[in-house]
């Protein structure tokens, strides 16, 4: 028995096949639907849709046939996906390539054999969707339409996986680009010797690396010493929130945003309650000095 001959793409063809995780995964409705009505519109007991591994011969969807897998020397497919047109078999004893294979002389005697070759969007030919027969025929026009339209819903379905496995690796690439930027971004922070902040858009830091945490402490404390040295007045309260958080004071604009912003200086500078100006004047005394 004759060996089928090496697809010229074999190393691609095989890559491409491990990875749509097709392999070894349970039986899927889409592909199931497929060998059943191959089985019925064909009218053969055996429908198989076949993906040829390495070394083996493994059915991804399987009708009349036990085993779920056979050696790839052993397989019918291993030749079809050799070829750039369907391979049809009328009578396997009759055929030099299969007449002394053990498919064909013992279990499941396979006597008939139709299989179109299942192909990536790069034409790489991953298995078959093929009809087999115990007994010798012929496949007519009609049903070898039949079987080629079957074989394009499944082609179709394997060219949908395929689109989904290389968005994977993509997104896989891309993440692993992302965290070594990251990476590089975090080293930069921690190491610097000038101060670094992460701020939010609404002016709240986010994360500050050690020279601009202990450049802050010491701004805090200059602020709350400043602060309690003048008069307790608005105008003081905002020069000293301005030396505090100077990022935050310039968002901040209009009188109405002027009283929040002293209302921050006094819980972020150290600023007591008592500094807020007196709501009126003091009275004029009403003595009359005689």
């Amino acid at each position: 028995m004759p060996a089928a001959p090496l697809p010229p793409d074999e190393l691609d063809r095989l890559s491409m096949l491990d990875a749509l995780h097709l392999l070894d995964t349970p039986p899927e409705p889409v592909f199931d639907r497929v060998t059943r009505l191959a089985s019925r519109m064909l009218d053969v007991p055996m429908a198989l849709f076949s993906l040829v591994d390495a070394d083996r011969q493994w059915f991804k969807s399987r009708v009349g046939l036990e085993p779920e897998q056979t050696p790839r020397e052993h397989a019918f497919c291993a030749h079809a996906i050799g070829m750039s047109a369907p391979l049809v078999v009328h009578d396997a004893l009759e055929d030099g390539r299969f007449s002394d294979n053990p498919l064909v002389n013992g279990p499941p005697n396979i006597r008939f054999y139709a299989g179109v070759p299942i192909r990536t969007t790069a034409g790489l030919a991953i298995g078959t969707l093929c009809a087999l027969d115990t007994r010798p025929r012929t496949l007519s026009e009609d049903e070898a339409a039949v079987l080629n339209d079957l074989a394009a819903i499944l082609t179709k379905e394997v060219q949908y996986r395929e689109r989904m496995a290389v968005a994977r690796e993509q997104l896989a690439r891309s993440n692993a680009v992302l965290g070594a930027s990251e990476a590089r971004f975090r080293t930069i922070f921690d190491i610097a010797s000038v101060g670094i902040a992460l701020v939010a858009p609404d002016g709240g830091w986010i994360s500050v690396n050690r020279p601009c945490a202990t450049s802050s402490a010491t701004a805090r404390k200059s602020c709350g010493a400043a602060a309690s040295a003048r008069s307790p007045t608005r105008r003081t309260s905002i020069s000293a929130w301005s030396r505090c958080a100077p990022s935050s004071a310039a968002s901040s604009t209009g009188s109405g945003s002027r009283s929040a912003t002293s209302a921050r200086t006094a819980g972020r500078c150290g600023s007591s309650s008592t500094s807020r100006p007196s709501a009126m004047p003091p009275a004029r005394s009403n003595t009359r000095w005689r």
